[in-house]
């Protein structure tokens, strides 16, 4: 762990001329995490791993994490590395594709943790079924796994942030969201095949590209919608977009078993690919940054071309930087934005009743 960059270490580009973008220190900023509990879900692997690892090598540390994953014996190993550099931690299991245990999940944080500062939600996958697959609840797999669970997260431990926010501190809620939400998805949310469209459109760039890019997008727009209220109850909500970031995660396993070894470096150099850690950055600035104070309904987009950060200031979340500023029609539209506000509170009122 030792050779992790962290900071300003990272490869980066700003230019202090232009107001689009920050510093290296604002940009990687983590002052906010001090002596705060975070609750982080999607610890163990992929894009989660290395933000635990920036966790260890900053100076400023949370005093507890909450971690929430799948497997036992990785959130046990992820414990003991946090703990082993002076952060408590405690440990909740939940398979993020099955609702009854998000909630069940949900409902033993909150009687559990009277204190979270900071909710880092970025569990997620692209799942690459050679078809799209339903889950138990009638549910598309990836409907489940990268969005339903992050709207009961929100639902269930808004009151607990709101209480936790101070006068000098507001309480963060941190998403782990795609580029593909625009550069795949292009802005426009399919509603007819986002929760049960068996028929719909599956395969876009590989197996599960569609689904997983419509659902990374339904993020953006959910967010968006529930921002002002969040706002009001002193909790802050923000997207941030991590690049191409190859991991052991089974989108880009998939990849892997497709193209020859000899041809990976090429792979590599031609989607602009990133070290976890580098990933990482941007949902740690929006967990981490005191710029971030007070602001809400923002997308962290540090580009996904090059593996270098470009360091642009966050931006509403109907824009996209790295797409020079194009605009997503459906997060910018505020009737779609509460139709899916509407279907999402339906869908989970019915799973909150059937697994109460």
């Amino acid at each position: 762990m030792a050779d992790v960059k962290h900071g300003s270490e990272m490869p980066h580009r700003t230019d202090p001329r232009d107001p689009k973008f920050m510093s290296a220190e604002a940009a990687y900023d983590l002052s906010n995490l001090s002596n705060k509990v975070l609750l982080f879900t999607g610890p163990t692997s992929g894009l989660g791993s290395g933000c635990m690892e920036q966790l260890t090598l900053t100076d400023f540390k949370p005093a507890k994490v909450i971690l929430v994953g799948r497997s036992a014996s990785k959130l046990a190993d992820t414990s003991k590395m946090l703990e082993s550099a002076g952060i408590l931690t405690s440990t909740y299991i939940a398979d993020v594709e099955k609702p009854k245990a998000v909630i069940q999940c949900c409902k033993q944080i909150v009687a559990d943790e009277p204190v979270i500062h900071i909710a880092a939600l970025n569990a997620g996958a692209w799942l690459t079924d050679k078809t799209r697959v339903m889950q138990e609840d009638g549910y598309e797999r990836h409907y489940c796994t990268n969005f339903l669970q992050m709207c009961l997260f929100i639902d269930y431990l808004a009151p607990t942030l709101s209480a936790s926010a101070t006068p000098s501190s507001r309480s963060r809620i941190a998403v782990m969201g795609s580029f593909t939400s625009f550069g795949m998805a292009k802005g426009n949310l399919a509603f007819e095949h986002l929760q049960k469209g068996q028929d719909g459109p599956y395969y876009l760039m590989q197996e599960g590209g569609y689904p997983y890019a419509q659902t990374k997008l339904a993020q953006h727009v959910y967010c968006k919608q529930v921002a002002p209220s969040l706002a009001a109850m002193n909790v802050d909500i923000n997207v941030a977009c991590p690049g191409s970031v190859p991991s052991n995660t089974p989108g880009w396993l998939n990849i892997k078993r497709k193209v020859p070894n000899c041809m990976w470096g090429c792979v590599w150099s031609m989607v602009g690919a990133r070290y976890l850690n580098e990933g990482a950055a941007t949902i740690m600035h929006l967990c981490g940054a005191a710029s971030m104070e007070g602001k809400s309904g923002k997308y962290a987009d540090f580009g996904y071309q090059h593996r270098y950060h470009r360091l642009t200031i966050p931006v509403d979340l109907e824009f996209y930087p790295s797409n020079k500023g194009k605009v997503a029609p459906t997060t910018a539209n505020p009737a779609l934005r509460d139709k899916l506000y509407a279907e999402t509170a339906d869908a989970m009122s019915a799973l909150k009743a059937k697994y109460a």
